[in-house]
């Protein structure tokens, strides 16, 4: 249980430039209040689905820009210390993720953002929402990109070169979009997106011998996907 004291849906502009965004607040808002402010840095992030909390867990990046661009220093409440602020160095974020301590809870981000003529940062959103509409099921019901990219390849090319866009095992299937979605065509059930998984793994690996490592994280689940 979270107090009164700590307020996950803060926006607040600490100083010029310097923000601080609950980690309940969506992404999507955190960056929208600060153009209304002229401030940017983040754009190509404007369109991922999740939480400030979930861009500091996974370190959000697209089109080359990363969550930990603009992040000074994170608070967190961890277990048998309570509230930690850790700098971003500290945290150490690398490609889809960060040290975060084990059983934390993100509480807030601190982000320095750039000052820039609103209209531009506006321009920019939306550009980057239009290029992932024509390479991305965004219409779709999906957890987003389902494995993390090999080193210098990209996961959703390796799995269309397998032949395996719109593979399908009960409600869910493989995006005819981009290959590295998983969507939900109706009813799909858990164990119909593991099985998916697992048979893009295989037949990557068997066409590739390249293994694919999930960037999607899973509950609930007793054995290895």
């Amino acid at each position: 249980v979270v107090g009164d004291s700590y307020d996950l849906g803060e926006i607040r502009e600490i100083e010029e430039g310097l923000w601080r965004w609950g980690a309940g607040i969506s992404l999507w808002r955190a960056i929208s209040r600060a153009a209304e402010r002229g401030f940017g840095g983040i754009e190509p992030l404007a369109g991922i689905p999740g939480s400030v909390g979930g861009a500091v867990v996974m370190n959000a990046s697209a089109y080359g820009v990363s969550f930990f661009d603009v992040v000074k220093t994170v608070e967190l409440l961890v277990p048998q210390q309570g509230y930690v602020r850790l700098s971003a160095e500290e945290l150490a974020p690398d490609y889809r993720g960060a040290k975060i301590p084990e059983g934390a809870l993100i509480v807030a981000a601190e982000a320095q953002l750039v000052k820039k003529e609103p209209e531009k940062i506006r321009s920019e959103i939306t550009d980057y929402l239009s290029r992932r509409a024509k390479t991305q099921p965004v219409n779709e019901r999906s957890a987003g990109c389902v494995f993390k990219n090999p080193p210098g390849m990209h996961a959703g090319k390796l799995i269309d070169e397998c032949g395996l866009k719109g593979y399908s095992v009960g409600g869910a299937q493989v995006s005819e979009v981009h290959a590295n979605f998983i969507i939900n065509r109706g009813g799909a059930k858990a164990s119909d997106v593991v099985a998916i998984i697992r048979h893009i793994r295989q037949t990557v690996f068997k066409k590739f011998g390249v293994e694919l490592e999930l960037e999607i994280k899973t509950l609930g689940f007793d054995e290895e996907i």
